[in-house]
């Protein structure tokens, strides 16, 4: 493969990345792009999530990003673009329940 065919590769992968992003920022954050990241660390550290072995810090982000997610899409009463609210809501519970299997299983 040359040079020119790799780069075209490249950006044409860059180009759906970025329009993934567009889609899925709007069901995530507010005006401020990062604003899911900073309510989620901020809960994080508040309930000391990450004093917990790492595979159930893991686990506890993943919820507290979906319930986040699920705020943010009543709040702002968007349509959302990527996955339904009752998906959210759906996928929320089956995080509750993975990491219930992770909290219990014995390495």
């Amino acid at each position: 493969m040359n040079l020119e065919t790799f780069l075209e590769g490249v950006n044409k992968r860059h180009s759906e990345r970025v329009e993934v992003y567009r889609k899925k920022s709007s069901d995530y954050a507010t005006e401020d792009v990062l604003s899911n990241f900073k309510r989620v660390g901020g809960v994080i550290d508040a309930m000391r999530i990450n004093k917990l072995p790492p595979r159930l810090c893991y686990c506890f982000t993943c919820m507290i990003l979906k319930m986040d997610r699920w705020v943010n899409l009543l709040l702002s009463a968007k349509t959302p673009v990527n996955e339904s609210v009752d998906d959210t809501v759906k996928d929320f519970h089956n995080y509750i329940d993975l990491t219930d299997a992770v909290s219990k299983e014995k390495d």
